[in-house]
């Protein structure tokens, strides 16, 4: 839940951009963060306390990292939130490899839109959905390796933020999105599974399943229906009960 994200950040317990970690108390079925800071040139830390639902802080939002797919998420998300939490940004393209090689095409320009919509220091929380290729059965280290490099650049840019992670939204039994073939999906939930259990993320929102009436002409992105399901399904995790 979302309590979980804002409470689990980096395992290091190195602090970004000269903030301390957030301790969290639940007040009035509202969590009150209180967040101590020390600015560049001042010896004496200032305290401020904010109130948010769920645990989120609402005025910074969270960043989206992904793929077309997600965006369509995040799309969805918007139409059904009051809350409105997730910040849009260009994701189209953004597989697992445009956003951990340095050397593809797409990579400066996807993180550089991303520090453009997010800018660091902006937010305390980030939602990554993994995107895979056609993969194989099993998750390589040169997958991990991907994935950690993303990581790396999120805390090297944004400092000690929560990092949640998902996999691709499901489909339904027997429904192959030719794109990813027919492991994808599996490979990306135990890519994420492994960032849990070796990057410090938290497992994120599980999304779907997708099928006839869900899925677009391409078998793969969303219709519109696809997006109101998926989108609920976001609500319901990131705005929380």
């Amino acid at each position: 839940m979302v309590v979980a994200l804002v409470a689990m950040g980096c395992t290091s317990g190195e602090t970004g951009r000269g903030e301390q970690p957030r301790e969290t108390r639940a007040t009035n079925d509202r969590d009150t963060v209180t967040t101590t800071t020390t600015g560049p040139s001042s010896t004496d830390p200032s305290t401020t306390t904010s109130t948010t639902e769920g645990g989120i802080d609402i005025a910074g939002g969270i960043g989206v990292l992904g793929c077309s797919n997600t965006a369509q998420h995040v799309d969805g998300y918007l139409a059904a939130s009051e809350l409105d939490l997730l910040i849009p940004t260009p994701l189209g393209g953004g597989d697992l490899d445009t956003w951990a090689d340095s050397s593809s095409q797409g990579y400066e320009s996807h993180w550089q839109e991303l520090l453009e919509s997010v800018p660091p220091g902006s937010i305390e929380d980030m939602w990554v959905q993994i995107c895979p290729r056609r993969a194989g059965a099993q998750v390589t280290s040169a997958e991990e390796n991907a994935l950690k490099s993303i990581v790396d650049r999120l805390r090297a840019e944004y400092g000690d933020i929560a990092i949640a992670v998902s996999g691709i939204n499901l489909y339904e039994e027997g429904y192959v999105c030719r794109k990813m073939g027919e492991h994808g999906v599996g490979l990306s939930w135990a890519l994420a599974d492994w960032g849990v259990a070796n990057l410090g993320l938290v497992r994120g929102p599980e999304t779907g399943p997708l099928g006839p009436g869900t899925v677009d002409e391409d078998g793969c992105h969303l219709s519109p229906a696809g997006e109101a399901l998926v989108g609920q399904q976001l609500v319901e995790w990131f705005d929380g009960p």
